[in-house]
């Protein structure tokens, strides 16, 4: 015979599952707003693609760095991403 599974699994998997029914449906809704709604799609999506900008310049300069030399100081690796947050795009 098959255990009732405890209360706090029973919460946790319904919270995932109500969490996955969030992230469905901003999907779907980003998708139709790329289509019906360019300029808000865009407006919506343009802090998101400058944070991943940042995010992959800083760890190319880590990885230029890396190659170039030693492992970077911590105090070097921070300063590369200072550079990189000071260098990207403002729009």
């Amino acid at each position: 015979m098959k255990k009732s599974a405890s209360p706090s699994r029973t919460r946790r998997n319904l919270a995932l599952i109500i969490l996955l029914a969030v992230l469905c449906v901003g999907a779907v809704e980003l998708a139709a707003c790329s289509f019906f709604a360019p300029a808000v799609y865009e407006q919506i999506t343009a802090p998101v693609r400058q944070g991943a900008q940042t995010a992959a310049l800083a760890c190319g300069r880590a990885a230029a760095a890396l190659s170039q030399g030693p492992i970077l100081l911590p105090k070097q690796a921070i300063n590369a991403v200072t550079i990189a947050i000071a260098e990207r795009p403002h729009s």
